[in-house]
Protein backbone atom coordinates (compact mmCIF):
# COMPACT_ATOMS: atom_id res chain seq x y z
CA UNK A 1 0.00 0.00 0.00
CA UNK A 2 1.68 3.21 -1.17
CA UNK A 3 -0.75 6.14 -1.63
CA UNK A 4 0.11 9.32 -3.52
CA UNK A 5 3.73 10.21 -4.13
CA UNK A 6 5.88 7.67 -2.25
CA UNK A 7 3.17 7.18 0.34
CA UNK A 8 2.48 10.87 1.08
CA UNK A 9 -0.90 12.37 1.87
CA UNK A 10 -0.19 16.09 2.26
CA UNK A 11 -2.03 19.35 2.94
CA UNK A 12 0.01 22.55 3.32
CA UNK A 13 0.29 26.34 3.29
CA UNK A 14 3.82 27.20 2.22
CA UNK A 15 6.19 29.75 3.70
CA UNK A 16 5.81 33.33 2.52
CA UNK A 17 1.99 33.17 2.40
CA UNK A 18 -0.11 36.09 3.72
CA UNK A 19 -3.65 35.44 5.01
CA UNK A 20 -6.16 37.78 6.69
CA UNK A 21 -9.81 37.43 7.72
CA UNK A 22 -11.60 34.30 8.96
CA UNK A 23 -10.44 30.93 10.20
CA UNK A 24 -7.74 28.86 8.51
CA UNK A 25 -7.82 25.07 8.38
CA UNK A 26 -5.19 22.70 6.99
CA UNK A 27 -6.24 19.03 7.12
CA UNK A 28 -4.72 15.83 5.72
CA UNK A 29 -6.44 12.46 6.20
CA UNK A 30 -5.53 8.92 5.16
CA UNK A 31 -8.36 6.47 5.85
CA UNK A 32 -7.47 2.97 4.68
CA UNK A 33 -9.50 -0.22 4.88
CA UNK A 34 -7.51 -3.10 3.46
CA UNK A 35 -7.88 -6.89 3.57
CA UNK A 36 -5.24 -9.24 2.13
CA UNK A 37 -5.58 -13.02 2.09
CA UNK A 38 -3.97 -16.14 0.71
CA UNK A 39 -4.78 -19.81 1.22
CA UNK A 40 -3.84 -23.26 0.01
CA UNK A 41 -5.79 -26.41 0.86
CA UNK A 42 -4.62 -29.72 -0.55
CA UNK A 43 -6.20 -33.13 -0.18
CA UNK A 44 -5.02 -36.24 -1.96
CA UNK A 45 -4.72 -39.99 -1.88
CA UNK A 46 -1.07 -40.26 -2.90
CA UNK A 47 1.72 -41.04 -0.47
CA UNK A 48 2.12 -37.40 0.57
CA UNK A 49 0.29 -34.06 0.52
CA UNK A 50 1.65 -30.49 0.80
CA UNK A 51 -0.20 -27.20 1.42
CA UNK A 52 1.57 -23.81 1.62
CA UNK A 53 0.28 -20.22 2.05
CA UNK A 54 2.26 -16.96 2.21
CA UNK A 55 1.07 -13.36 2.55
CA UNK A 56 3.38 -10.33 2.63
CA UNK A 57 1.88 -6.85 2.94
CA UNK A 58 4.10 -3.76 2.77
CA UNK A 59 2.64 -0.47 4.03
CA UNK A 60 4.07 2.99 3.32
CA UNK A 61 1.87 5.68 4.89
CA UNK A 62 2.95 9.28 5.56
CA UNK A 63 0.33 11.89 6.44
CA UNK A 64 1.44 15.51 6.74
CA UNK A 65 -0.45 18.75 7.36
CA UNK A 66 1.62 21.87 7.90
CA UNK A 67 2.09 25.61 7.60
CA UNK A 68 5.53 26.78 6.59
CA UNK A 69 8.47 24.81 5.30
CA UNK A 70 8.77 21.04 5.33
CA UNK A 71 12.56 21.17 5.42
CA UNK A 72 12.62 23.65 8.31
CA UNK A 73 15.17 25.84 6.54
CA UNK A 74 13.17 28.47 4.60
CA UNK A 75 13.53 32.11 5.63
CA UNK A 76 10.43 33.26 3.75
CA UNK A 77 8.08 34.48 6.46
CA UNK A 78 4.39 33.63 6.54
CA UNK A 79 1.96 36.21 7.91
CA UNK A 80 -1.46 35.09 9.18
CA UNK A 81 -3.50 37.82 10.87
CA UNK A 82 -7.05 36.71 11.59
CA UNK A 83 -10.22 38.17 13.09
CA UNK A 84 -10.67 38.27 16.87
CA UNK A 85 -12.68 35.03 17.07
CA UNK A 86 -10.93 33.15 14.24
CA UNK A 87 -9.00 29.92 14.58
CA UNK A 88 -5.97 28.32 12.96
CA UNK A 89 -6.27 24.54 12.76
CA UNK A 90 -3.61 22.15 11.48
CA UNK A 91 -4.61 18.50 11.61
CA UNK A 92 -3.08 15.29 10.22
CA UNK A 93 -4.96 12.06 10.71
CA UNK A 94 -4.23 8.44 9.81
CA UNK A 95 -7.00 5.96 10.52
CA UNK A 96 -8.54 2.69 9.40
CA UNK A 97 -7.78 -1.01 9.61
CA UNK A 98 -5.59 -3.56 7.84
CA UNK A 99 -6.28 -7.30 7.98
CA UNK A 100 -3.97 -9.93 6.51
CA UNK A 101 -4.37 -13.68 6.80
CA UNK A 102 -2.98 -16.88 5.37
CA UNK A 103 -4.32 -20.41 5.69
CA UNK A 104 -2.71 -23.68 4.65
CA UNK A 105 -4.14 -27.17 4.96
CA UNK A 106 -2.97 -30.60 3.88
CA UNK A 107 -4.98 -33.82 4.18
CA UNK A 108 -3.67 -37.18 3.01
CA UNK A 109 -6.22 -39.99 2.57
CA UNK A 110 -6.09 -43.57 1.32
CA UNK A 111 -6.70 -44.13 -2.39
CA UNK A 112 -10.09 -45.63 -3.23
CA UNK A 113 -10.16 -49.45 -3.33
CA UNK A 114 -9.45 -51.07 -6.67
CA UNK A 115 -12.14 -52.84 -8.71
CA UNK A 116 -11.73 -56.06 -10.66
CA UNK A 117 -12.93 -56.72 -14.21
CA UNK A 118 -16.40 -57.46 -12.90
CA UNK A 119 -16.63 -54.11 -11.14
CA UNK A 120 -16.31 -55.64 -7.70
CA UNK A 121 -14.22 -53.94 -5.03
CA UNK A 122 -11.07 -55.85 -4.18
CA UNK A 123 -9.97 -56.11 -0.57
CA UNK A 124 -7.03 -53.84 0.24
CA UNK A 125 -3.67 -55.55 0.49
CA UNK A 126 -3.29 -54.89 4.18
CA UNK A 127 -6.50 -56.83 4.81
CA UNK A 128 -5.38 -59.88 2.83
CA UNK A 129 -3.69 -62.82 4.47
CA UNK A 130 0.05 -62.40 4.76
CA UNK A 131 1.66 -64.41 1.98
CA UNK A 132 5.16 -63.96 3.34
CA UNK A 133 6.26 -61.23 0.98
CA UNK A 134 4.91 -58.24 3.02
CA UNK A 135 1.76 -57.70 1.02
CA UNK A 136 -0.08 -56.73 4.20
CA UNK A 137 2.69 -54.51 5.59
CA UNK A 138 0.33 -51.56 6.14
CA UNK A 139 0.15 -48.20 4.44
CA UNK A 140 2.20 -45.10 5.25
CA UNK A 141 1.68 -41.47 4.34
CA UNK A 142 2.58 -37.93 5.19
CA UNK A 143 1.01 -34.46 5.16
CA UNK A 144 2.79 -31.11 5.30
CA UNK A 145 1.20 -27.67 5.79
CA UNK A 146 2.92 -24.36 6.38
CA UNK A 147 2.06 -20.69 6.13
CA UNK A 148 3.43 -17.28 6.98
CA UNK A 149 1.93 -13.79 6.94
CA UNK A 150 3.80 -10.54 7.58
CA UNK A 151 2.69 -6.91 7.72
CA UNK A 152 5.76 -4.74 7.14
CA UNK A 153 5.13 -1.10 8.10
CA UNK A 154 7.89 0.62 6.16
CA UNK A 155 6.42 3.98 7.18
CA UNK A 156 3.54 4.84 9.50
CA UNK A 157 4.11 8.55 10.00
CA UNK A 158 1.71 11.34 10.99
CA UNK A 159 2.96 14.95 11.18
CA UNK A 160 1.04 18.15 11.99
CA UNK A 161 3.17 21.24 12.41
CA UNK A 162 3.90 24.92 11.95
CA UNK A 163 7.53 25.51 10.98
CA UNK A 164 8.01 29.05 9.77
CA UNK A 165 9.85 32.23 10.73
CA UNK A 166 6.71 34.37 10.30
CA UNK A 167 3.84 35.46 12.58
CA UNK A 168 0.41 34.04 13.34
CA UNK A 169 -2.30 35.96 15.23
CA UNK A 170 -5.57 34.17 16.07
CA UNK A 171 -7.93 33.57 18.97
CA UNK A 172 -7.21 29.82 18.94
CA UNK A 173 -4.38 27.78 17.45
CA UNK A 174 -4.78 23.99 17.30
CA UNK A 175 -2.19 21.51 16.00
CA UNK A 176 -3.21 17.83 16.10
CA UNK A 177 -1.50 14.66 14.86
CA UNK A 178 -3.68 11.56 15.26
CA UNK A 179 -2.66 8.00 14.39
CA UNK A 180 -5.54 5.59 14.95
CA UNK A 181 -5.16 2.26 13.16
CA UNK A 182 -5.82 -1.40 13.80
CA UNK A 183 -3.52 -4.02 12.25
CA UNK A 184 -4.60 -7.67 12.41
CA UNK A 185 -2.45 -10.53 11.12
CA UNK A 186 -3.69 -14.13 11.22
CA UNK A 187 -2.03 -17.39 10.15
CA UNK A 188 -3.27 -20.95 10.44
CA UNK A 189 -1.96 -24.31 9.22
CA UNK A 190 -3.13 -27.89 9.73
CA UNK A 191 -2.06 -31.28 8.46
CA UNK A 192 -4.02 -34.53 8.74
CA UNK A 193 -3.16 -38.08 7.73
CA UNK A 194 -6.38 -40.07 7.48
CA UNK A 195 -7.20 -43.75 7.00
CA UNK A 196 -4.33 -46.21 6.73
CA UNK A 197 -4.25 -49.00 9.28
CA UNK A 198 -2.75 -49.49 12.69
CA UNK A 199 0.44 -50.96 11.23
CA UNK A 200 1.16 -47.98 8.98
CA UNK A 201 3.65 -45.25 9.74
CA UNK A 202 2.34 -41.71 9.19
CA UNK A 203 3.89 -38.26 9.49
CA UNK A 204 2.16 -34.89 9.89
CA UNK A 205 3.86 -31.51 10.04
CA UNK A 206 2.19 -28.10 10.43
CA UNK A 207 3.88 -24.74 10.95
CA UNK A 208 2.45 -21.23 11.16
CA UNK A 209 4.01 -17.76 11.53
CA UNK A 210 2.41 -14.31 11.84
CA UNK A 211 4.28 -11.04 12.36
CA UNK A 212 3.96 -7.25 12.34
CA UNK A 213 7.03 -5.03 12.04
CA UNK A 214 7.27 -1.25 12.51
CA UNK A 215 10.81 0.12 12.55
CA UNK A 216 11.94 3.67 13.22
CA UNK A 217 14.23 4.95 10.47
CA UNK A 218 15.43 8.39 9.44
CA UNK A 219 13.26 9.34 6.46
CA UNK A 220 15.76 11.83 5.01
CA UNK A 221 13.50 14.82 5.83
CA UNK A 222 14.68 15.23 9.48
CA UNK A 223 11.87 13.00 10.73
CA UNK A 224 11.49 9.31 11.55
CA UNK A 225 9.27 6.96 9.58
CA UNK A 226 7.20 5.68 12.51
CA UNK A 227 6.60 8.87 14.52
CA UNK A 228 3.44 10.80 15.33
CA UNK A 229 4.39 14.47 15.85
CA UNK A 230 2.54 17.70 16.60
CA UNK A 231 4.89 20.67 16.87
CA UNK A 232 5.47 24.40 16.36
CA UNK A 233 8.95 25.59 15.51
CA UNK A 234 10.52 29.03 14.82
CA UNK A 235 7.17 30.85 14.64
CA UNK A 236 5.92 33.94 16.49
CA UNK A 237 2.38 33.37 17.79
CA UNK A 238 -0.12 35.79 19.33
CA UNK A 239 -2.93 33.60 20.66
CA UNK A 240 -6.12 34.88 22.30
CA UNK A 241 -8.42 33.49 24.97
CA UNK A 242 -9.07 30.32 22.97
CA UNK A 243 -5.55 29.21 23.72
CA UNK A 244 -2.89 27.08 22.06
CA UNK A 245 -3.61 23.36 21.89
CA UNK A 246 -1.07 20.85 20.55
CA UNK A 247 -1.86 17.14 20.63
CA UNK A 248 -0.03 14.05 19.41
CA UNK A 249 -2.25 11.00 19.88
CA UNK A 250 -1.49 7.41 18.93
CA UNK A 251 -3.94 4.58 19.52
CA UNK A 252 -5.11 1.32 18.00
CA UNK A 253 -4.28 -2.38 18.14
CA UNK A 254 -1.50 -4.52 16.67
CA UNK A 255 -2.81 -8.10 16.76
CA UNK A 256 -1.02 -11.23 15.54
CA UNK A 257 -2.27 -14.80 15.83
CA UNK A 258 -0.62 -18.01 14.62
CA UNK A 259 -2.13 -21.47 15.03
CA UNK A 260 -1.01 -24.90 13.88
CA UNK A 261 -2.40 -28.42 14.19
CA UNK A 262 -1.23 -31.87 13.16
CA UNK A 263 -2.83 -35.27 13.60
CA UNK A 264 -3.30 -38.84 12.40
CA UNK A 265 -6.53 -40.81 12.55
CA UNK A 266 -4.86 -44.14 13.29
CA UNK A 267 -1.61 -46.01 13.07
CA UNK A 268 1.89 -45.13 14.17
CA UNK A 269 3.49 -41.86 13.24
CA UNK A 270 5.19 -38.60 14.11
CA UNK A 271 3.13 -35.43 14.51
CA UNK A 272 4.78 -32.01 14.72
CA UNK A 273 3.01 -28.64 15.10
CA UNK A 274 4.62 -25.26 15.64
CA UNK A 275 3.42 -21.66 15.70
CA UNK A 276 4.99 -18.26 16.29
CA UNK A 277 3.30 -14.87 16.70
CA UNK A 278 5.60 -11.85 16.73
CA UNK A 279 5.40 -8.05 16.90
CA UNK A 280 8.36 -5.69 16.65
CA UNK A 281 7.44 -2.00 17.06
CA UNK A 282 9.62 1.08 17.46
CA UNK A 283 8.01 4.54 17.42
CA UNK A 284 7.60 7.91 19.16
CA UNK A 285 4.62 10.13 19.95
CA UNK A 286 5.64 13.73 20.57
CA UNK A 287 4.08 17.19 21.00
CA UNK A 288 6.56 20.03 21.33
CA UNK A 289 7.25 23.74 21.01
CA UNK A 290 10.73 24.64 19.78
CA UNK A 291 12.50 27.97 19.16
CA UNK A 292 9.17 29.77 19.27
CA UNK A 293 8.03 33.15 20.61
CA UNK A 294 4.49 32.75 21.93
CA UNK A 295 1.97 35.05 23.64
CA UNK A 296 -0.93 33.27 25.35
CA UNK A 297 -4.10 34.78 26.85
CA UNK A 298 -6.00 31.64 27.87
CA UNK A 299 -5.72 28.04 29.03
CA UNK A 300 -3.36 26.14 26.74
CA UNK A 301 -2.12 22.57 26.43
CA UNK A 302 0.69 20.47 25.00
CA UNK A 303 -0.38 16.82 25.12
CA UNK A 304 1.19 13.57 24.00
CA UNK A 305 -0.75 10.34 24.45
CA UNK A 306 -0.06 6.69 23.59
CA UNK A 307 -2.95 4.22 23.81
CA UNK A 308 -1.61 1.39 21.64
CA UNK A 309 -2.46 -2.22 22.53
CA UNK A 310 -0.28 -5.12 21.35
CA UNK A 311 -1.54 -8.71 21.20
CA UNK A 312 0.42 -11.83 20.22
CA UNK A 313 -1.26 -15.23 20.41
CA UNK A 314 0.29 -18.53 19.36
CA UNK A 315 -1.33 -21.91 19.73
CA UNK A 316 -1.10 -25.41 18.34
CA UNK A 317 -2.37 -28.95 18.84
CA UNK A 318 -1.17 -32.47 18.13
CA UNK A 319 -3.43 -35.52 17.85
CA UNK A 320 -2.45 -39.17 18.33
CA UNK A 321 0.69 -40.63 16.75
CA UNK A 322 3.45 -42.44 18.59
CA UNK A 323 5.55 -39.28 18.87
CA UNK A 324 4.06 -35.82 19.07
CA UNK A 325 5.83 -32.47 19.42
CA UNK A 326 4.12 -29.09 19.73
CA UNK A 327 5.59 -25.67 20.39
CA UNK A 328 4.14 -22.14 20.44
CA UNK A 329 5.93 -18.80 20.77
CA UNK A 330 4.27 -15.41 21.38
CA UNK A 331 6.65 -12.45 21.39
CA UNK A 332 6.13 -8.69 21.72
CA UNK A 333 9.13 -6.37 21.35
CA UNK A 334 8.03 -2.74 21.69
CA UNK A 335 10.06 0.45 22.11
CA UNK A 336 8.01 3.63 22.46
CA UNK A 337 8.45 7.20 23.60
CA UNK A 338 5.77 9.66 24.69
CA UNK A 339 6.94 13.26 25.05
CA UNK A 340 5.45 16.72 25.72
CA UNK A 341 8.21 19.34 25.59
CA UNK A 342 9.02 23.05 25.39
CA UNK A 343 12.51 23.68 23.97
CA UNK A 344 14.40 26.99 23.68
CA UNK A 345 11.21 29.06 23.56
CA UNK A 346 9.82 32.24 25.12
CA UNK A 347 6.21 32.19 26.34
CA UNK A 348 4.32 35.18 27.71
CA UNK A 349 1.34 33.86 29.68
CA UNK A 350 -1.14 36.60 30.63
CA UNK A 351 -4.05 34.35 31.68
CA UNK A 352 -4.84 30.70 32.28
CA UNK A 353 -2.69 27.61 32.80
CA UNK A 354 -0.23 25.99 30.45
CA UNK A 355 -0.71 22.23 30.89
CA UNK A 356 1.85 19.76 29.56
CA UNK A 357 0.87 16.10 29.72
CA UNK A 358 2.63 12.95 28.55
CA UNK A 359 0.45 9.89 29.10
CA UNK A 360 1.14 6.23 28.35
CA UNK A 361 -1.93 3.99 28.42
CA UNK A 362 -5.19 5.04 30.10
CA UNK A 363 -7.71 2.53 28.72
CA UNK A 364 -9.98 1.32 31.50
CA UNK A 365 -12.40 -1.54 31.96
CA UNK A 366 -16.10 -0.87 32.25
CA UNK A 367 -15.77 -0.25 35.98
CA UNK A 368 -13.83 2.92 35.17
CA UNK A 369 -11.05 2.04 37.59
CA UNK A 370 -9.09 -1.03 36.49
CA UNK A 371 -6.75 -0.61 33.54
CA UNK A 372 -6.84 -3.18 30.78
CA UNK A 373 -3.47 -4.66 29.76
CA UNK A 374 -1.65 -2.74 27.05
CA UNK A 375 0.24 -5.86 25.93
CA UNK A 376 -0.82 -9.50 25.71
CA UNK A 377 1.55 -12.37 24.94
CA UNK A 378 -0.26 -15.71 25.07
CA UNK A 379 1.11 -19.10 24.01
CA UNK A 380 -0.66 -22.44 24.38
CA UNK A 381 -0.25 -26.05 23.18
CA UNK A 382 -2.57 -29.03 23.45
CA UNK A 383 -1.59 -32.66 23.01
CA UNK A 384 -4.05 -35.52 22.64
CA UNK A 385 -2.36 -38.91 22.73
CA UNK A 386 -3.15 -42.56 23.25
CA UNK A 387 -2.50 -44.91 26.11
CA UNK A 388 -0.02 -47.27 24.57
CA UNK A 389 3.52 -48.37 25.25
CA UNK A 390 5.20 -46.17 22.68
CA UNK A 391 3.20 -42.89 22.68
CA UNK A 392 5.32 -39.84 23.64
CA UNK A 393 4.17 -36.20 23.70
CA UNK A 394 6.41 -33.17 24.11
CA UNK A 395 4.90 -29.66 24.31
CA UNK A 396 6.51 -26.31 25.00
CA UNK A 397 5.34 -22.69 25.05
CA UNK A 398 6.99 -19.31 25.50
CA UNK A 399 5.24 -15.95 25.97
CA UNK A 400 7.37 -12.79 26.16
CA UNK A 401 6.74 -9.04 26.49
CA UNK A 402 9.86 -6.86 26.14
CA UNK A 403 9.25 -3.12 26.37
CA UNK A 404 11.82 -0.35 25.92
CA UNK A 405 14.78 -2.70 26.14
CA UNK A 406 16.59 -1.27 23.08
CA UNK A 407 16.56 2.44 23.96
CA UNK A 408 17.79 4.65 26.79
CA UNK A 409 15.16 7.33 26.09
CA UNK A 410 12.51 7.81 28.78
CA UNK A 411 9.27 6.07 27.90
CA UNK A 412 7.31 9.10 29.17
CA UNK A 413 8.62 12.67 29.41
CA UNK A 414 7.17 16.12 30.15
CA UNK A 415 9.82 18.83 30.16
CA UNK A 416 10.67 22.52 29.80
CA UNK A 417 14.26 23.01 28.67
CA UNK A 418 16.16 26.23 28.01
CA UNK A 419 12.95 28.28 27.96
CA UNK A 420 11.27 31.25 29.66
CA UNK A 421 7.64 31.47 30.77
CA UNK A 422 6.77 34.95 32.00
CA UNK A 423 3.78 36.95 33.22
CA UNK A 424 3.30 40.44 31.75
CA UNK A 425 3.48 43.22 34.35
CA UNK A 426 0.18 44.73 33.24
CA UNK A 427 -1.74 41.42 33.41
CA UNK A 428 -3.72 40.62 36.58
CA UNK A 429 -5.25 37.21 35.82
CA UNK A 430 -4.06 34.10 37.60
CA UNK A 431 -1.61 31.97 35.66
CA UNK A 432 0.03 28.61 36.23
CA UNK A 433 2.18 25.89 34.70
CA UNK A 434 1.60 22.14 35.16
CA UNK A 435 3.78 19.29 33.92
CA UNK A 436 2.68 15.67 34.20
CA UNK A 437 4.29 12.43 32.99
CA UNK A 438 2.29 9.25 33.68
CA UNK A 439 3.23 5.67 32.73
CA UNK A 440 0.47 3.09 33.24
CA UNK A 441 2.07 0.19 31.34
CA UNK A 442 0.15 -3.03 31.95
CA UNK A 443 1.66 -6.25 30.59
CA UNK A 444 0.19 -9.76 30.51
CA UNK A 445 2.28 -12.82 29.57
CA UNK A 446 0.60 -16.22 29.72
CA UNK A 447 2.01 -19.58 28.65
CA UNK A 448 0.44 -23.01 29.03
CA UNK A 449 0.97 -26.58 27.86
CA UNK A 450 -1.58 -29.40 28.21
CA UNK A 451 -0.67 -32.99 27.41
CA UNK A 452 -3.03 -35.89 26.83
CA UNK A 453 -2.96 -39.51 27.99
CA UNK A 454 0.11 -40.74 26.15
CA UNK A 455 2.53 -43.09 27.87
CA UNK A 456 5.11 -40.33 28.33
CA UNK A 457 4.14 -36.65 28.43
CA UNK A 458 6.37 -33.64 29.01
CA UNK A 459 5.06 -30.06 29.02
CA UNK A 460 7.11 -26.90 29.54
CA UNK A 461 5.84 -23.31 29.71
CA UNK A 462 7.62 -19.99 30.28
CA UNK A 463 6.13 -16.47 30.57
CA UNK A 464 8.33 -13.36 30.76
CA UNK A 465 7.62 -9.64 31.18
CA UNK A 466 10.56 -7.25 30.81
CA UNK A 467 9.88 -3.53 31.27
CA UNK A 468 12.61 -0.89 31.13
CA UNK A 469 10.48 2.26 31.38
CA UNK A 470 11.38 5.63 32.81
CA UNK A 471 8.88 8.40 33.57
CA UNK A 472 10.33 11.91 33.89
CA UNK A 473 8.91 15.38 34.41
CA UNK A 474 11.48 18.11 34.72
CA UNK A 475 12.45 21.75 34.21
CA UNK A 476 16.04 22.67 33.35
CA UNK A 477 17.86 25.90 32.41
CA UNK A 478 14.53 27.73 32.39
CA UNK A 479 12.75 30.59 34.17
CA UNK A 480 9.08 30.26 35.10
CA UNK A 481 7.08 33.17 36.46
CA UNK A 482 3.36 32.85 37.27
CA UNK A 483 0.81 35.16 38.91
CA UNK A 484 -0.91 33.76 42.03
CA UNK A 485 -1.12 30.30 40.47
CA UNK A 486 0.99 27.18 40.85
CA UNK A 487 3.89 25.50 39.14
CA UNK A 488 3.50 21.73 39.45
CA UNK A 489 5.83 19.00 38.19
CA UNK A 490 4.59 15.41 38.49
CA UNK A 491 6.01 12.10 37.38
CA UNK A 492 4.15 8.83 37.97
CA UNK A 493 5.07 5.30 36.93
CA UNK A 494 2.54 2.65 37.83
CA UNK A 495 3.27 -0.55 35.94
CA UNK A 496 1.33 -3.79 36.33
CA UNK A 497 2.61 -7.13 35.10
Amino acid sequence: YNPGDEGFTTAMIGSGTEITGGSVEVTATDDVKLVSQNGDFITGDSTGSIGVGVTYLEMNRRVRAFIGDESGASTAATKIDLDDDAEVTVEAESEGFVVSFALAGSVRTDPPPAENEDGQVEAPEEAQEDNGNGANAGKSGWALAGDATVIDLVADQVLAFIDDSGTIAADTVTVTASNSNDYVNLAGAFSVVKEGDDSGSNTGLAGSFAGIELHRHDDGDRFYTSDTLAFIRRATLDVGAGGLHMTADRRGTYWVTAAGGSGVSQGEGVEVAGSAAWTDLDYATRAYLEQADVTLAGDSSITSRDRVAVVAFAGDGIYKGTLGFGTAWAWNQVDRRVQATVLDSDISLSAGTLSMDALLWDVEKDDGRTLLPSAYAVAATLGIGEQNETAVELTGTVAVNRFNTRTDDPAVEASILGSTISHPDAATDTTGVALSAVDNSNLLALAGAVDGDAKVTIGVAAAVNELNDQSTAWVEDSTLTVNQGDVSVESVINPEM
